[in-house]
């Protein structure tokens, strides 16, 4: 079989000085700007939000600080150039985008055009970027109007995105191919683990409280109110995941499940606040929510992707090292719990004074922030060796044509997983169904004792309950046959491979076979000895 050519590829490396470094800076500022000037000259139009700033910022620190990681190059300036899109808002930033990136990838056709000085040279992609950029950037100067201070923004943006697409020299590499990928040896893997300590334990007390006082709040809202299921099991996600976090098991907490329920609980926010966003007569602010809400969100994404373990995931900073997901869930969290601090502050401000019921919705906007925070900041790095992809005990290409290999090989394998996450997943369907009995027993003692008036009927919890839980009983049972399939085929795929018996047994020559010369023959079926 004749091996396919490889093609050399052609990509634009940044080219470290001063002028990548103004446009990394330049790139940064370009929205914080925007944002001061719409606060300062209350021009809510041209104003813009946190989210677009921190992009902008993440993206200009994994510029400055990738040296030599052509892809910590290539996510910073897409990162960057999209924060700043908030200020140059046309659609040619966005092909100017996608040619920077693709030109940072790398492509058979990205030929050099123009000699720089030291006989550096640009590549086509990157100056056709360049090109897109600075139009975009005259385009947009009609947007401005009768507000001059917005052009400085606008010109931040244009000269750090045209600088960041000129700052660049064609390198010439040919890709590895598959049979070379395949034999490199796997990579260790970084795994976030939660190190025993105060930090950690106190992360997960503030988590604890600001739930468990969420949940008193729903409880009293019950008496006047209807209040759903979905909106009681956000925050009892997050009490048992900070349990989790409490909880001490053998190789430490119980980092993994606490980051999924986590993660559901944010994602329940997410599409709550996508209800409210709907109804909401001031579409600001309820915008800004979600956005706050947004951060969270990819602060616990990081935090799962952190305790499942990436190749990437290394610790960094010194004295106390972090692992890199983990700083980044830590960092989103805090600008979360400051956009919040601001925001109720500013509130204050403009009540001129303040209350109990001020302060409590500072602190109380504060906690689950800096519980994260905190969370966070407690993790270690642990090596972890990386999986050796294999199909049947060899090593595959990567690839489509290795995915697929390793997609079908080992199906028996897979049904078996597969039977086993379903019968997990209708095991938390089963506890959720408990939990809302658990709610119903709740309410109606309450009511018993007089607190909360009969109005309320835990009868519909109850009978949710109970049908969740019959629910999950019946199809838990129905992934035995999906099981014992997966068994079944397992099993073929060892005898065909392997060549034993169902039974275990090897296979066993026959005593006086034809093979060794002793047995019965044609010639002499008697077994006469010859003369």
């Amino acid at each position: 079989m004749e091996m396919r050519v490889r093609k050399e590829r052609i990509r634009g490396v940044p080219r470290r000085g001063p002028l990548f470094t103004a446009a990394a800076a330049l790139l940064m500022a370009a929205p914080v700007v925007q944002l001061i000037l719409g606060k300062v000259l209350e021009d809510f139009y041209r104003s813009t939000t946190v989210l677009p700033c921190l992009l902008a910022v993440a993206g200009g620190i994994l510029l400055l600080t990738a040296r030599g990681k052509q892809a910590g190059y290539t996510i910073g300036g897409l990162l960057a150039i999209l924060g700043s899109s908030v200020v140059i808002s046309h659609m040619l930033l966005l092909p100017a985008m996608l040619l920077w990136g693709l030109s940072a990838i790398g492509v058979s056709w990205n030929k050099p055009v123009s000699r720089l000085l030291k006989g550096r040279s640009l590549p086509v992609l990157n100056l056709a970027a360049a090109i897109l950029a600075a139009v975009s950037a005259l385009l947009c100067l009609d947007t401005v109007g009768s507000m001059p201070a917005f052009a400085l923004p606008l010109a931040l943006a244009a000269v750090g995105t045209v600088l960041l697409c000129t700052a660049a020299d064609a390198q010439t590499f040919l890709p590895l191919s598959p049979e070379q990928r395949a034999q490199q040896a796997p990579r260790v893997r970084y795994r976030s683990v939660l190190r025993p300590g105060m930090l950690g334990t106190l992360g997960a007390v503030l988590l604890l409280v600001c739930e468990v006082w969420q949940m008193i709040d729903l409880f009293r809202l019950m008496s006047a109110f209807h209040v759903s299921l979905g909106t009681l099991l956000q925050p009892a996600l997050i009490i048992v995941a900070a349990v989790l976090l409490l909880l001490r098991a053998q190789n430490g907490p119980r980092l993994l499940p606490a980051a999924i329920l986590l993660l559901i609980a944010q994602t329940l926010a997410l599409f709550s606040m996508q209800q409210t966003v709907m109804y909401a007569e001031e579409m600001g602010a309820a915008l800004q929510q979600t956005q706050r809400i947004a951060l969270l969100f990819f602060s616990v994404l990081l935090l799962l992707i952190g305790a499942v373990g990436t190749t990437w995931n290394r610790p960094v900073g010194k004295g106390r090292p972090v692992p890199l997901c983990s700083a980044i869930a830590a960092a989103l969290a805090a600008g979360n719990g400051i956009w919040a601090a601001v925001y109720r502050v500013s509130l204050i401000v403009e009540e001129t004074r303040v209350d109990f019921d001020s302060a409590q919705g500072l602190i109380r906007s504060l906690l689950l922030p800096v519980g994260l925070v905190l969370v966070n900041l407690a993790m270690e790095g642990r090596q972890t060796e990386a999986n050796v992809r294999k199909v049947d005990g060899s090593k595959y290409r990567r690839g489509l044509t290795g995915f697929a290999a390793n997609f079908y090989s080992d199906v028996g394998g897979k049904l078996q997983l597969l039977a086993k996450i379903c019968g997990v997943l209708y095991l938390i369907m089963g506890v959720l169904g408990v939990v809302a009995i658990a709610l119903g027993i709740v309410i109606l003692l309450l009511q018993l004792f007089g607190l909360i008036p009969p109005s309320i009927s835990p009868m519909s919890l109850l009978m949710a309950g109970l049908i969740i839980i019959a629910s999950a009983l019946i199809l838990a049972v129905g992934t035995w046959p999906l099981y014992a399939f997966g068994q079944i085929t397992a099993d073929l795929h060892a005898i065909r491979k392997d060549g034993v018996h169902a039974s275990g047994a090897a296979e066993v020559p026959v005593v006086g076979s034809a093979a060794t010369g002793t047995g019965p023959s044609a010639d002499n079926p008697d077994e006469l000895p010859e003369l």
